[in-house]
């Protein structure tokens, strides 16, 4: 890169200053520039949509989050379990209390009327509710709990990475929006 000397010019000479030197004529430094005000104003159509997109992708990730605040609750619950003792005795109350929490009981399990539940996006997957169903031909009372043999806190803890990722999604969804409808102030 070449260089050379100015000779003749201070150094902390300011830009309106140096353009009167060179014979020009300077513009106030806070007045607007006519050449960007000549600019056409943006497409309002495809502003419009992708507030509209961006709103709508904040909605889901939040609604997402939602959906994981129980998993995100068990994950983040204690790894020592609740003894609840026999399942044919233990109270609805007692249930109720553990719910969400790391518990052990002792049962007798037959395959007498057995349901096989497997989870979501698995191969011949079916909804529990469905499979009880359609095995006893009742249907499954509100407020009923499901017992999982071997799902331990430490074993669900993605589901805390996964909200955050989500909630993350949703603050910087809002903060894009924020940016695009707040007005440029005018000086």
């Amino acid at each position: 890169m070449s260089s050379y000397a100015v000779i003749g010019m201070r150094r902390e000479t300011d830009v309106s200053t140096a353009l009167e030197l060179a014979g020009g004529r300077a513009a106030p430094l806070d007045a607007p520039d006519p050449e960007l005000l000549a600019l056409p104003g943006p497409p309002r159509r495809e502003r419009t949509l992708t507030i509209a997109i961006l709103s709508f992708a904040c909605v889901l990730a939040l609604a997402m989050v939602i959906l994981l605040r129980h998993d995100v609750a068990y994950a983040v619950a204690s790894s020592s379990a609740a003894s609840l003792g026999d399942l044919r005795t233990v109270s609805a109350e007692t249930l109720a209390a553990n719910e969400n929490r790391l518990v052990s009981a002792e049962a007798l399990l037959g395959a007498a009327g057995g349901i096989r539940y497997e989870r979501a996006l698995s191969e011949d997957t079916r909804g529990l509710a469905g499979a009880i169903e359609q095995t006893t031909h009742e249907r499954v009372p509100r407020g009923a709990f499901l017992l999982v043999d071997g799902e331990d806190p430490a074993r669900a803890r993605w589901s805390v990475v996964l909200a955050a990722m989500f909630l993350g999604f949703a603050v910087w969804n809002a903060a894009a929006v924020m940016r695009l409808v707040r007005r440029v102030k005018e000086d």
